[in-house]
């Protein structure tokens, strides 16, 4: 077998690439380390007429998979296949490593492809590397391999290995509470990805089992909560929410609230959410309504307490039942109270922009343990699509502002801009983190009314793999602006061939390579960063000695590593954002 450890696979590609026919492990009982097996549904590699060789086909030389993986654990992985057929193996004419039946559950994708450059003879054999990510639940996997050629066939041996995925003991559970600025419970501090659920409550009541093939799908790609509304949509007249109304007045409201609460926690690991208010001026317009409806759920938080992420009073709330300085009123009064009621995270609304004057008109004051913000989608600026992404950076200087979360940002399909660029949306949660905010919302329009299947939404598989990687109290490391003399990375924008230190591209008409932004934070030795907004060959400077390492955010693969004096200088390119680890030495 080849020794190819887990992370190092691409250095072994051209070596395997030149493997001879004889290479350790080939033959028709080829196996692989992790007591995978192969089949060969073209195991005769002649033809049985002629002797010639069949035009495709392949066999099993090695293989490197893992037994066994934690919950969302990512690694690496190999496929080393030789070429037993007539034809040469390029990506042009259609050649690929593909998982059996167009998908495999530790996978994102359906084919590892072939370099561009490479050519694969008759007789020569090629390592095809991916990254992988477990679920984030228990489970007990196949994973199953084979060549393509594209349109035409499938061909050669079949790798099949299985995977265990298992979770430490309470890793997650207990009550969720802030320590610093992070989310902690009993498994201690956590980055918190959600995914906007509105109609998950009219679902639990109407149709549980499509809400539970949501529930499952969120809780294999890495999701830790759902946002679900409480209540919303006029039960008389037609609106926007015909057909998926959400009424205080159902006659099992109760039991709807606290089934879904209890089935989405103790079935799939998810925490809810709970934003109790939309269209409060229909659902529940009387004083008497609304102290109910927040009764209700404060004696819901008696009971599971550990099941619910925090609260949000109302969605939007100006537009929802509080409007006008009454309305503010009543909201920041009610917030204050539930908070003086219950143990579990109370936030009152969003602002009607994100603008600190909108924000401390609801939070001033110290009513709330947090602000749910919704930040501006604004393309327009000089940031272009980079500007929603880095919002939070923004809305983060906000002094007097509770600790905050990013509750309702740009997505697919989100109303007044949309987001479809996967990159861009798991940057966008990396930002919110490196912000100093302990939660990210995906947001997208099927999660407001549910007429589309989230396992659709481009970008939501792309989450787990990074996510897995951070440091669950990343919220609470100390920030460092770009030009921060105490940061462990200095930022330079190129000017017709000028570097110039300690600015963006987009500080600078007419920058040729730079970054939008730097966001870094530190904690000891350690730093995590996010360079966002690559332009061109954006250079980056260690102003102390650092062991870094780039990080591909869709895949949390390792594409360089650096070991740098103060001084010192690299390149990012070839993305648009990249996550950088490094330790202070």
């Amino acid at each position: 077998m080849l020794a190819i450890h887990s992370r190092t696979w691409r250095a072994v590609v051209l070596l395997a690439t030149a493997c001879s026919s004889t290479a350790p492990g080939s033959g028709d009982d080829a196996t692989d380390g992790s007591g995978g097996s192969t089949t060969s549904p073209l195991a005769n590699t002649q033809d049985g007429s002629t002797g010639d060789p069949l035009e495709d086909d392949a066999v099993l030389v090695d293989a490197m998979f893992p037994d066994a993986l934690a919950c969302a654990e990512p690694t690496d992985a190999y496929v080393v296949m030789r070429n037993t057929g007539a034809s040469t193996w390029t990506a042009a004419d259609g050649y690929a490593l593909g998982a059996v039946d167009d998908g495999d559950p530790l996978f994102v994708g359906s084919r590892v492809a072939l370099p561009d450059d490479a050519a694969v003879a008759p007789g020569d054999s090629h390592a095809f590397g991916m990254a992988l990510t477990a679920p984030a639940t228990p489970a007990s996997l196949d994973s199953d391999w084979q060549m393509v050629r594209e349109d035409v066939r499938w061909f050669g041996e079949v790798y099949t290995t299985d995977v265990d995925v298992t979770c430490a003991p309470g890793m997650r559970g207990g009550p969720v509470r802030l320590q610093g600025r992070s989310f902690a419970d009993d498994g201690g501090p956590f980055v918190a990805l959600g995914a906007t659920m509105m109609w998950a409550a009219w679902a639990y009541r109407n149709d549980r089992p499509r809400l539970e093939a949501q529930l499952a799908y969120l809780a294999d790609h890495g999701f830790h909560y759902v946002r679900a509304l409480g209540v919303v949509g006029d039960p008389i007249e037609a609106d926007f929410w015909d057909g998926r109304e959400i009424e205080f007045g159902w006659p099992d409201y109760t039991e709807v609230v606290a089934g879904l609460t209890a089935l989405a926690w103790d079935e799939y690991g998810l925490r809810i959410e709970w934003t109790l208010i939309g269209d409060g001026q229909l659902a529940v317009p009387t004083a008497r309504q609304r102290d109910l409806l927040i009764d209700g759920f404060v004696a819901l938080a008696a009971t599971r307490p550990e099941a619910i992420l925090h609260f949000e009073l109302a969605n939007e709330a100006w537009q929802n039942g509080f409007s006008g300085p009454e309305g503010l009123d009543e909201l920041r009064a009610r917030t204050q109270s539930m908070r003086e009621r219950t143990d579990v995270l109370v936030a009152a609304s969003a602002g009607i922009t994100d603008g600190c004057d909108d924000l401390l008109e609801i939070y001033g004051g110290d009513i709330a343990d947090l602000a749910t913000v919704h930040t501006e989608r604004d393309l327009g600026t000089v940031l272009g699509p980079w500007g929603p992404v880095l919002r939070p950076v923004v809305v983060g200087t906000c002094a007097g502002l509770p600790v905050a979360t990013n509750n309702e940002p740009i997505g697919p399909g989100a109303s007044v801009a949309t987001e479809d660029d996967p990159e861009r949306l798991v940057a966008g949660a990396l930002a919110t983190w490196l912000a100093g905010w302990p939660a990210h919302v995906f947001h997208s329009d099927a999660g407001v009314r549910g007429l589309e299947d989230l396992s659709g939404v481009v970008g939501i598989d792309r989450f787990a793999p990074i996510v897995a990687t951070l440091p669950g109290d990343l919220a609470s490391w100390t920030r460092r602006a770009h030009d921060d003399p105490d940061a462990a990375l200095r930022i330079y924008a190129t000017v017709d061939g000028v570097p110039i230190p300690d600015v963006t591209w987009a500080q600078i008409p007419g920058a040729e390579a730079g970054v939008a932004a730097l966001l870094q934070s530190d904690a000891d030795t350690e730093v995590v960063a996010l360079a966002a907004g690559i332009l061109g060959a954006a250079t980056l400077e260690a102003r102390v000695p650092l062991s870094l390492e780039v990080v591909d955010i869709l895949s949390a693969s390792v594409v360089a590593a650096h070991e740098l004096a103060a001084g010192e200088s690299f390149v990012l390119e070839g993305a648009g954002a990249r996550l950088i680890r490094a330790t202070r030495r």
